[in-house]
């Protein structure tokens, strides 16, 4: 990554210090594209170490679950770090108030403020009747700001263990974003990944752990929620380690490669 920025300057230095009749505009445009292609190589990189710990805590997680006694802590990506990387997508204005571990408020949009109140303050029915009442009473409300109030009212259910109810709430918004993909509207990865984290939790309820897991690989990029999906899908790890070890008598047979083989198969 150093050497990326150490031949920007090169570049830079050479321009400054060269006639403005001289210089190859051809040539600079080649070093940009070989340039902008490192930087990417080396954001695939840090993607990459990224999955790789996202499986030692899979295989942390499935030692743990065969032995419950063992407590070893799970190793934690520097927030810090986590947050110098680059990203194509990133939701706009997001802060760290984080509603049941289900709802990240992101402030960037007035219309759900006063509903994100009213759950706070113990008042979550409340607080859906007026994310609904957005929706049903702006005509002119866009397909983004009704999509995140949908997303919310999916929260707020699964808060208050409604998980059909808040499922129901989640097809819509997966339809609407269909269409908004299709416009290449950057937002489109931010309001799937905020789905699939919700879907997901839901589906741990229900202790459908394989869906679960792959439902919150899906919300590994996304900002806010990464971390809380990696510690639920280490709980979905224990939890279907668990009830293969129950189906197999605690015998060596039982291990996530039934989980993982489910994940590929399905996304395949």
């Amino acid at each position: 990554m150093a050497s990326i920025f150490r031949r920007l300057r090169k570049i830079n230095k050479s321009r400054r210090s060269a006639p403005k009749d001289y210089v190859d505009l051809d040539q600079g445009g080649h070093e940009k594209t070989e340039l902008e292609q490192a930087l990417s190589r080396a954001i695939n990189a840090v993607h990459d170490l990224q999955a790789r710990l996202v499986e030692h805590d899979l295989m942390l997680a499935h030692t743990i679950s065969s032995n419950p006694t063992l407590v070893t802590p799970l190793f934690q990506l520097d927030s810090q770090f986590q947050s110098n990387i680059l990203r194509t997508v990133s939701p706009s204005k997001i802060m760290s108030t984080s509603i049941n571990d289900i709802w990240l408020c992101s402030y960037s949009s007035s219309l759900l403020l006063g509903a994100e109140e009213r759950w706070q303050q113990g008042d979550p029915e409340l607080a859906i009747e007026l994310a609904s009442r957005v929706i049903s009473h702006n005509p002119f409300l866009c397909e983004l700001d009704e999509m995140r109030c949908r997303l919310f009212i999916a929260a707020v259910q699964h808060s208050l263990c409604q998980y059909e109810e808040s499922m129901t709430s989640l097809e819509p918004v997966v339809q609407m974003n269909m269409c908004y993909a299709v416009l290449n509207n950057p937002e489109s990865s931010i309001i799937a990944g905020i789905t699939y984290f919700i879907k997901g939790a839901n589906l741990m309820k229900f202790e459908r752990f394989p869906e679960a897991y792959w439902s919150l690989s899906q919300a590994l990029d996304i900002p806010g929620y990464s971390e809380k999906a990696r510690e639920l899908q280490r709980e979905a790890i224990i939890g279907f380690t668990r009830i293969e070890a129950a189906e197999f008598d605690h015998s060596a047979a039982a291990s996530t490669h039934a989980l993982l083989d489910w994940e590929y198969s399905d996304s395949s």
